[in-house]
């Protein structure tokens, strides 16, 4: 019984699989909350504010940044046709945060009075690129569910909370700085 659970989890691929994704989030969620005193540390209330509605509108903007043809990357059968729905993707992300610059950077008076901040260009150079490099993760990420390459996978979920958490940081004090 025992050498056959042993040959279960050494060859099953399935097991193998899940295991290193299991590892990559769960290092990924530990950073987070090793960091999460840290951060609330840096942030006063009206920054946190800011952070928080930066945060949403990134959130809310990023859904459908590529046009949810991200999801059809797995889909196809042949690997041409699905590096075609990748680049599709990443154009389609390109074009709507660029989209998303233009229309911050012409309403930014009105956005401004409407979400409250004071400080609103800061966000409107943060925000576009922001959903861009969301749109780009799913892109990625996708493309390694698709090349079964669980490992780069696991990988980019750790990468993707680490620069969450220095970008926080880093956000913290530079809203200190312009407040």
């Amino acid at each position: 019984m025992k050498q056959q659970i042993n040959k279960w989890f050494v060859k099953s691929s399935f097991v193998r699989n899940v295991l290193t994704l299991m590892t990559g989030t769960s290092l990924a969620y530990g950073m987070t909350a090793i960091a999460e005193p840290f951060i609330a540390r840096i942030y006063t209330p009206d920054a946190y504010g800011i952070f928080a509605v930066y945060f949403s509108i990134v959130s809310i903007l990023s859904i459908g940044v590529c046009w949810r043809y991200e999801l059809a990357i797995v889909l196809p059968e042949t690997e041409e046709d699905s590096i075609n729905v990748l680049i599709l993707s990443l154009g389609l992300a390109l074009i709507t945060s660029l989209i998303f610059a233009l229309i911050f950077f012409l309403f930014s008076q009105p956005l401004s009075e409407l979400f409250g901040i004071n400080n609103l260009y800061v966000l409107i150079i943060i925000i576009p690129i922001s959903i861009f490099i969301t749109g780009f993760y799913q892109c990625i990420s996708y493309w390694l569910t698709k090349t079964k390459d669980f490992k780069n996978l696991s990988f980019f979920k750790f990468l993707k909370v680490f620069l969450i958490i220095f970008l926080q940081i880093l956000f913290g004090f530079f809203i200190k700085i312009i407040t």
